[in-house]
């Protein structure tokens, strides 16, 4: 532990017990969705007066006040990613100034950039913090990451600056971030020995990072066992494979958890030791109704607290599985989340690089409405979908951030297109490789 994370302890406990509290008491579902429409009623209030709402107000198309979450549903248009990239100027609270940007690109290889304020992080906070008491976590415990490295994927003083920062706040937090972009045998090897020298009481990782790490390091199952980490928790996709929820907690030894959320969000829901997904339905209203093309019922998210772009039945792109019994509409828990997996490319000296890697070396390029990866063989494409704020100097920049990952991406090429490569299954992969080899 560090003295910095033993003060934040501090002052968040009293709050993680309380929360925690609040989402496991006995409450009857009618008398949650009420909180949550008199919460969010209130905040419309001031919704509707940012443009893009006041217009729907005017054309009649939804109330000032609702009296129903059915009647939400029924009159509210879903947002969709591409409705955020057209209308975003327009959906935006500029009561105040936004303070930092959450940027996107997410599984469905959408891009968007969300203006948000400071006090969104506080709320999602607690949320975070309360998730990971549920496995006997605090925020003085010691975390591993084996996450992206997007703050040096910047460029002159500015991007060591942030690359600076970053490293400072994990040493102040007791945090050690090991990067996920190559996930490839000798990386995972590597992770292996700083892991055990870290000695973290914690593990968060890509799912697809996490499979990898321990496939190749099996042999150590009695040193990591040993780390006795309270919980190894996958994150940003789904595990690739069947068995590697069970792999995982046979070499480390303990519970295996799941985040769900994304940067649009936070942290939406997580697993519970107990088995399925708590919703933090105190922060969001989660719908599950429609049903989508991987046989799992379409989420959709409107949040319940003040933040700078309002999420009004965001579409986030995923698909879940409900409980038996539940409506879908106004949701507490979550079965499962369906198929948030994508490829790794497979460069020509073994390297796998993860597709977060590609997502944070395009999801702030001005005018990318869509992209995705084409590899056949040694080759790899950028295939891009382009609106008239795009520039094609851009292609230095992208360039720039992927060979700082690996030198190979020197040979890639930008392809402009109007639509992107889909599966049989009629699925837009964020990855495609021609090698019809799967070895997430």
């Amino acid at each position: 532990m560090t003295l910095f994370g033993t003060i934040r302890n501090k002052i968040l406990s009293k709050n993680i017990e309380k929360r925690s509290f609040e989402y496991f008491q006995n409450i009857e579902d009618k008398k949650r969705l009420n909180f949550q429409l008199e919460k969010f009623n209130k905040h419309w209030q001031k919704i509707i007066k940012i443009p893009y709402y006041s217009g729907l107000v005017k054309k009649g198309i939804v109330p000032n006040k609702f009296e129903s979450w059915s009647e939400f549903v029924e009159k509210v248009p879903v947002t969709t990613k591409k409705v955020i990239q057209d209308n975003k100027n327009n959906m935006t609270d500029k009561s105040r100034k936004s303070e930092f940007t959450r940027i996107t690109g997410g599984t469905t290889a959408q891009p968007v950039q969300l203006p948000s304020w400071n006090s969104e992080m506080k709320e999602a906070e607690l949320d975070l913090w309360t998730a990971r008491s549920w496995y006997e976590i605090n925020p003085k415990s010691r975390l591993f990451l084996i996450w992206g490295h997007s703050h040096l994927l910047g460029t002159g003083v500015s991007g060591k600056i942030n690359g600076f920062k970053r490293k400072l706040k994990d040493k102040l937090l007791g945090y050690y971030r090991f990067s996920a972009y190559n996930i490839n045998r000798e990386k995972m090897r590597l992770a292996a020995e700083v892991m055990l020298k870290f000695q973290p009481d914690y593990v968060i990782g890509y799912s697809v990072a996490l499979d990898n790490f321990i496939r190749v390091n099996k042999d150590l199952i009695d040193k990591l066992g040993a780390l006795k980490l309270k919980v190894v928790v996958g994150t940003a996709e789904s595990f690739p494979k069947e068995d590697s929820e069970s792999i995982i907690n046979e070499i480390f030894n303990c519970p295996v958890g799941m985040e769900y959320g994304s940067a649009e969000t936070n942290l939406v829901a997580h697993t519970h030791p107990d088995g399925g997904y708590k919703v933090f339905w105190q922060n969001y209203f989660v719908e599950a109704i429609d049903n989508g093309q991987q046989k799992g019922k379409i989420i959709r998210i409107t949040s319940l607290y003040p933040r700078c772009f309002p999420l009004i039945r965001y579409e986030i792109g995923d698909e879940v599985e409900l409980y038996d019994g539940d409506n879908g509409l106004g949701i507490s828990r979550l079965k499962k989340v369906i198929g948030r997996c994508n490829l790794f490319a497979l460069m020509p000296d073994g390297s796998k690089i993860h597709s977060e890697a590609f997502t944070h070396c395009v999801r702030d390029v001005q005018g990318i409405n869509q992209y995705q990866i084409l590899q056949e063989k040694d080759k790899i494409r950028l295939l891009l979908i382009v609106n008239d704020k795009y520039i094609k100097e851009n292609e230095k920049e992208i360039k720039s951030r992927l060979v700082k990952i690996n030198k190979e991406f020197n040979n890639m090429n930008f392809e402009y297109v109007t639509s992107l490569k889909q599966t049989i299954s009629g699925k837009t992969p964020m990855v495609i490789r021609k090698d019809n080899e799967d070895s997430n």
